[in-house]
């Protein structure tokens, strides 16, 4: 027998939808894989631009028209008086469902923090334990790229972090962070890694099909450096196309091919502060204008599927992550299960992932004297060019990454060790 788990994320794609972020990927491959075990959690989510629906066992609820109507905050995220507000109508459904159905949940296993208020509130009421998978923290992440940072945030976080009964951390180094920041006993705390379907990615695409996205992307006849990634402070787009510029030059063969959202979406969107998107968009600008060959070097192929993802993986000679931090870097292992040679930035989850030099590249970090931290460019482009240059390197990197993978990143060892942590927790 399984234990019966109520699986809380603020983000869950519906059927055909687009993911957007590790936290779409992995709570979708969580599920997945926790299903091949015999365990069916009921997913509980939320929908702010469809009504309430039920699809299975995955409830999307759309908040009260009451909290819809209130602004959202300063940085485009709900403000607390909606998130509490939310999060009472969400524990009210919870325990409605569980009182109808008579399945009362053995785990509540919430995905950050959103919803975690909610859950506490189940778990007074019907006992089940709360464990919580932490995917990103406000601090001192945040602090660490120049975003704004609040302190209050961060307060309610480490609260929520103490009262839960466990926590899994995506990386050590994530975990590392929680115990050194927010003061969590790391006997409490278990890692593991992110995990994914890695068919999807190691399966070559028809050569017909991938030629149509070269027509298609603009990349005929051009090598192909690939990102992928939304476009924040974090993500470390301004480093990689300065690098780009010095990359273009000694090889001006190399088209870049960026898929993720434009700064102009996330903007509308409001999934990210308005200052610090304004302030990206104004600096690629500039960036542009001072190197008129990013215009024409650069294509921007806005989101992709999974599958058209896969596909990019499998046309570039090299992708890059060269985010400032990753808890842990889906960007990285994706790539990898293609046999796309990767560059990552040795900051986090993507230190565990790569060995350097024979599964991939790591560029080191430097932390300025305010505590932030920086990807050097020139470092960033030299990585990109050894690869670029060196066939042999090229080609150890190509047939390591899809082995690696595969036999660490796989969603059902991901499944297994979660399924691990809930038998742990109730003794079932």
């Amino acid at each position: 027998m399984s234990p019966r788990v109520c699986l809380l994320t603020p983000q869950y794609p519906e059927p055909r939808e687009v993911s957007v972020g590790g936290l779409y990927t992995h709570t979708q491959e969580l599920v997945a894989g926790l299903e091949t075990l015999g365990c069916q959690p009921t997913v509980i989510t939320t929908s702010l631009t469809k009504p309430s629906a039920v699809d299975g066992r995955v409830h999307r609820l759309q908040p009260s028209p009451a909290i819809l109507r209130m602004p959202l905050g300063a940085d485009g995220n709900p403000t607390p008086e909606q998130l509490q507000r939310f999060n009472e109508e969400l524990a009210a459904y919870i325990l409605a469902l569980a009182e109808r159905t008579g399945e009362t949940p053995d785990v509540l296993h919430c995905h950050d923090f959103w919803m975690v208020p909610a859950a506490l509130q189940v778990q007074q009421r019907l006992g089940a334990k709360l464990l919580i998978s932490v995917h990103m923290l406000h601090l001192p992440l945040r602090r660490w790229w120049g975003s704004v940072a609040l302190d209050v945030v961060g307060a309610v976080e480490r609260q929520l972090c103490h009262a839960a009964t466990a926590l899994i951390a995506v990386s050590a180094s994530m975990r590392d962070v929680l115990c050194e920041s927010l003061g969590v006993p790391r006997e409490k705390v278990s890692v593991i890694h992110n995990g994914f379907d890695t068919g999807l990615f190691q399966a070559a695409p028809a050569p017909e099909a991938l030629a149509a996205l070269r027509e298609q992307w603009g990349l005929q006849g051009r090598r192909v450096v690939a990102f992928a990634g939304r476009p924040t402070l974090q993500k470390g787009l301004l480093p990689l196309l300065r690098s780009a510029v010095r990359v273009l030059e000694a090889a001006p063969d190399v088209t870049y091919a960026l898929a993720g959202m434009e700064p102009q979406y996330v903007h509308a969107q409001g999934q990210q502060g308005r200052g610090e998107t304004h302030q990206l968009a104004d600096e690629l600008a500039l960036l542009e204008d001072a190197h008129p060959v990013l215009k024409t070097r650069v294509k921007r192929l806005g989101n992709l599927s999974r599958e058209q993802l896969a596909a990019l993986y499998h046309l570039a000679d090299v992708t890059v992550v060269p985010s400032l931090y990753e808890p842990f870097g889906y960007a990285v292992v994706e790539p990898m299960a293609a046999g796309s040679p990767v560059v990552a930035v040795a900051s986090g989850g993507p230190a565990e992932i790569l060995q350097h030099g024979e599964s991939g590249l790591l560029v080191p970090i430097h932390r300025e004297a305010d505590a932030r931290l920086r990807v050097d460019e020139g470092e960033l482009a030299q990585a990109q060019l050894r690869i670029l240059q060196d066939a042999k390197l090229a080609r150890v990197l190509r047939e390591a990454g899809p082995r690696v993978a595969r036999e660490r990143f796989e969603r059902t060892t991901m499944a297994r060790a979660t399924l691990d942590v809930y038998s742990r927790l109730t003794g079932v």
